[in-house]
């Protein structure tokens, strides 16, 4: 017979084990799920590209995977200790993302993806609640428009994309999104709403814009929802600023919010310091704002140069009150 204080010990430990075990069942299946969501999302674009959407899809591919895994490892649901801090950039254009939250994963999400040579498309969107459930719709989400954004249309992809998230059974979860479009070329930008905090337009002169996008419903609540594109253009210099709600809506000890109004101010003063830094600068602004803050606060940054110069430039700021 075994002691009672035996037996104590024994249970415990048991307990602990089946534990550990269930922790690593969970990452496993996590890893499945998501391995396969971003198969199907491959097989799905893999029927509607054309042979000349698959080359320029591969040119590059192995640089780009590189960049892609090491983001991935940052932004990971398990790296709970990193906060989500990257940057990409090409002849004609910078970006950087950079997060701050203090739960164990951020409910917000970003990528970037790039259609061709000439085209790139991105994203910031937010899952309400926490744990595996919203970590795979994050992954699913993610997947869906990292793959399958072989459009240049900006409010044709998020349909597509939500079609597919309508029709599975996610228990009532959905996602809000911002997606933008920017033609390397032109500077002409495309931006929808699925229900996702404007975006903010930073000229080279210093003033800030916030854009007023139609809202559209978020991602997987109805499969028939139809999304408006916005558009604009981005000149020499212009920086295009997404944001999620744990921005505007911080709090400080009397409870005011941050808001549109103060985001926009401090946007405006970025001037033509680095991106990273300017990035980094707002996420320490809103730390002393709401030093107690328990929202996810995370910005995502695009800076535009494209090759007008001289007076054709000059002449295309000044339409925008620019010296």
């Amino acid at each position: 017979m075994i002691p009672i204080q035996s037996a104590t010990r024994t249970s415990v430990s048991t307990n602990i084990i089946t534990t550990l075990r269930l922790d690593k069942v969970f990452e496993a299946l996590y890893a499945f799920l998501r391995s396969t969501f971003e198969l199907i999302a491959d097989c799905w674009t893999g029927r509607t590209r054309t042979p000349v959407d698959l080359s320029m899809r591969n040119a590059g591919a192995q640089s780009w995977e590189r960049a892609r895994q090491r983001r991935e490892l940052t932004r990971s649901p398990h790296c709970v200790s990193e906060p989500l801090s990257w940057g990409l950039g090409g002849p004609r254009w910078a970006m950087q993302a950079r997060s701050s939250t203090k739960f164990e994963r951020n409910s917000d999400f970003t990528d970037l993806v790039e259609i061709d040579s000439n085209t790139i498309a991105f994203f910031l969107g937010e899952v309400p609640g926490g744990g595996l459930p919203a970590a795979l719709y994050q992954t699913s989400c993610s997947s869906l428009l990292r793959y399958g954004s072989c459009s240049a249309d900006a409010a044709k992809t998020l349909e597509e994309v939500n079609s597919i998230l309508s029709q599975r059974e996610q228990d009532g979860r959905f996602a809000t999104l911002t997606y933008g479009v920017l033609d390397l070329t032109s500077g002409k930008l495309q931006l929808v709403s699925a229900g996702h905090r404007n975006p903010v337009i930073v000229r080279g002169c210093g003033s800030a814009e916030m854009l007023n996008l139609p809202k559209g419903l978020p991602l997987g609540l109805s499969r028939t929802t139809r999304y408006r594109t916005t558009q604009t253009r981005l000149l020499p210099g212009d920086r295009v600023v997404l944001c999620s709600s744990g921005i505007t809506e911080s709090k400080d000890d009397n409870r005011e919010t941050f808001g549109g109004e103060r985001l926009t101010d401090e946007l405006s003063s970025w001037g033509d310091a680095e991106l990273s830094d300017s990035a980094d600068s707002l996420l320490e602004r809103l730390a002393d704002y709401s030093p107690r803050g328990y929202l996810d606060r995370t910005v995502l940054a695009v800076h535009y140069e494209d090759l007008v110069q001289g007076d054709e430039a000059c002449a295309e700021n000044a339409s925008y009150g620019c010296p």
